[in-house]
């Protein structure tokens, strides 16, 4: 009676574990030593090489590998073999499927006696997704850290533009039209406004500033550009435009846009030192379901496509890994920061967009961008220029940078403003305690030490609910500006600021609500 059931808790006690093992996530053999044929493969495994069950038996684990491991393998199975405690190894190896493609492989490797014979039993995931994932996770978060520190150097950079700014303005009002220093100092004020602009790019990038997007007609964008390269590029290099009369108009900043135009140009120029041809086109394309589930960050839809190409002399796999990060260049020492591409980068993602680069050594190297189209940009009529408009109210002007407090006081009074400066928040704060009855518009900036701008608000708000502040920051609608616009701010400046934009602004905010 024992012997029936014995054999039929076996049969029942195999049928389980043959279950398990075929219908385990993971691929599962046992090799012979030394020759590494295999003896037993589960179903997953054949599924993940590409294998029949049958082909299975006529291969080893060799032919599983790319040709590079075949040394380190082997040595760690010789390791695995000596090893006295079968605790599974694991390991990632690059490994190919029996059509020739490759991937990511971790393998957990462990001895055992198999019929009276030692063998290596073992275990395969294919984690090439989870590695894609994991070094777009290092990828994203390398961007975030050096977007965070190219924020912080533009916001400095930005109160040392201020200053410049402000003094050169006073300057201008005090110097004759006909004085041989009219000119130098327009163009000292004109060289902070384009560093301002640069400045603006880097914020952009480190995502702290809005870009001033509007309805824009992009092959317009690139004939402008084409008109700047036709100048600049080396005459060796031929330029080739064709644009799609049928593109959709993108929902972009214009300037950032010739940024991309420029910056791909000057990449294209730099592969092709010996001359060669720059291709431009747009064109518009409808993105479907399929390739948003390969890049989940954009919406299925249509978009306006960008190409950028060139006959240069290409990139290798390692040089496009690290395409996108900052301050990585293949350039000698003084040819290149390696800010463009990453630039570019943020840039596109700023606007919604997604960028992806084709190359191959020897053989050119095509940027698409995909854009997200917009309406029409409607005609907005020019503005009529007017005057400097001045005022009488006392103004409290609370910033951190003495040169800042200095030029704004002087150039505000210059215009009829009394002016009262406090160097951080609490002597702010203190100031509109003592004068809120005589203080009619609070000028503050949100960084600074101590009590910083943003707690200064609250306060001053707490005092008096309808108290008109001027936020003024080098950090171009950030969170910290964003945040104190909804606690009741009621205007925001970004910095540098000219003089004529910072006392249309300071009307606007006086004159609102005014009885």
């Amino acid at each position: 009676m024992n012997a029936p059931l014995s054999e039929e808790s076996l049969r029942e006690s195999e049928e389980l574990y043959r279950f398990l093992v075929e219908n385990t996530p993971d691929g599962f053999f046992i090799a012979e030593i030394p020759s590494g044929k295999l003896s037993f493969v589960n179903s997953k495994l054949c599924e993940i090489f590409g294998v029949s069950p049958e082909q299975a038996g006529e291969v080893s684990i060799w032919n599983g590998l790319s040709p590079e491991e075949h040394e380190i393998v082997s040595e760690r199975i010789h390791k695995v073999i000596k090893d006295t405690t079968p605790s599974p190894r694991r390991y990632i190896y690059s490994m190919r499927r029996m059509d020739g493609t490759t991937f990511k492989g971790e393998v957990s490797l462990s001895n055992m006696m198999f019929r009276e014979k030692m063998v290596i039993q073992g275990i395969v995931r294919d984690v090439t997704e989870q590695i894609r994932l994991q070094d777009q996770l290092r990828h994203a978060q390398k961007m975030e850290a050096i977007g965070t520190l190219a924020g912080g150097i533009a916001h400095e950079f930005n109160n040392l533009m201020q200053a410049v700014s402000g003094y050169t303005e006073l300057l201008l009002l005090n110097t004759a039209l006909d004085s041989p220093s009219k000119q130098k100092l327009e163009a000292i004020r004109k060289s902070t406004q384009r560093a301002s602009e640069l400045t603006r790019q880097i914020l952009i990038f480190s995502q702290k500033v809005e870009s001033k997007v509007l309805p824009v007609r992009l092959n317009h964008e690139v004939m402008r550009i084409f008109k700047l390269l036709k100048k600049t590029l080396p005459k060796m290099i031929e330029i080739k435009v064709s644009s799609d009369e049928h593109v959709r108009d993108i929902q972009a900043d214009p300037a950032l846009i010739g940024q991309i135009l420029m910056n791909l140009s000057i990449n294209a120029r730099d592969a092709m030192p010996d001359g060669g041809t720059l291709f431009i086109s747009t064109s518009d394309v409808f993105l479907d379901e399929q390739y948003y589930r390969n890049h989940p960050e954009l919406k299925p839809g249509h978009y306006a496509l960008l190409s950028i190409s060139d006959t240069g002399c290409g990139m290798d796999k390692e040089t496009k890994q690290h395409l996108f990060e900052p301050f990585y260049t293949t350039k000698g020492t003084g040819k290149g920061t390696g800010l463009g591409l990453a630039m570019v980068y943020g840039i596109v993602k700023e606007h919604g967009g997604h960028i992806v680069c084709y190359s191959e050594s020897g053989m050119g190297t095509t940027f698409r961008i995909y854009l997200p189209v917009a309406d029409p940009p409607k005609d907005i009529p020019e503005l009529a220029s007017e005057k400097y408009p001045g005022g009488t109210e006392t103004i409290l002007l609370a910033d951190d940078e003495e040169f800042i407090r200095n030029s704004g006081k002087e150039l505000l009074e210059r215009f009829g403003y009394t002016v009262l400066i406090a160097a951080d928040g609490e002597e702010a704060l203190e100031i509109y305690r003592q004068k809120s009855d005589s203080i009619d518009l609070v000028m503050l900036d949100l960084l600074m030490p101590g009590m910083g701008g943003k707690k200064c608000l609250e306060e001053i708000l707490a005092i008096h609910p309808a108290a008109k502040v001027l936020i003024a920051s080098g950090y171009s609608q950030d969170k910290i500006n964003t945040e104190a616009m909804a606690i009741g701010a009621a205007e925001f400046i970004g910095k540098p600021y000219q003089v004529g934009e910072l006392l249309k602004i300071i009307r606007k905010v006086s004159d609102k609500h005014q009885v």
